[in-house]
C-alpha cells in the first residue's frame, strides 16, 4: 500500500498539539498514514483533491488530501484513474443507448402517426 503524510492541521483540529522549536520546525516527525483507496476528487482552491481513506482507520477519518500529498501513491492514484476511465466509458456507453432507444421510440411513434 501506499504512504502518505496526513495534514497536520487534521491533527491540530482534533485537539492535539503541535510543538514547534525556534525554527518553527515541528518537534516530532510527521507520521506516515498507509493509503487504502481514494473514494472521490473535487477541485480544491489549489487544485486537485483527493477523499482517502486511510488503512487501519475508520470512514470517518477519512480527508480531502491535495495530489501533492500523495506523490508517494503511485499505484493507488493509477488505480483510481482507471476507475475514473472507466465509469466514464461506462456512463458514455449508457448515454448512447438512452439516445438510441429515444431515436427508435421517435421513429416507431412517426411510423405509427403515419399508417
Amino acid at each position: 500500500m501506499a504512504k502518505s503524510k496526513k495534514r497536520r492541521r487534521e491533527e491540530a483540529a482534533k485537539g492535539e498539539e503541535i510543538a514547534e522549536d525556534d525554527n518553527g520546525d515541528d518537534e516530532e516527525p510527521e507520521e506516515e498514514y498507509e493509503v487504502e483507496k481514494i473514494l472521490a476528487q473535487r477541485e480544491g482552491k489549489s487544485g486537485l483533491e483527493y477523499c482517502v481513506k486511510w488503512l487501519g482507520w475508520p470512514e470517518s477519518e477519512n480527508t480531502w488530501e491535495p495530489e501533492d500529498h500523495l506523490i508517494d501513491c503511485k499505484m493507488v492514484m493509477r488505480a483510481w484513474r482507471r476507475q475514473q476511465q472507466k465509469r466514464e466509458e461506462e456512463e458514455q456507453k449508457a448515454k448512447q443507448e438512452q439516445k438510441q432507444q429515444a431515436q427508435q421510440q421517435k421513429q416507431q411513434q412517426q411510423q405509427q402517426q403515419q399508417q
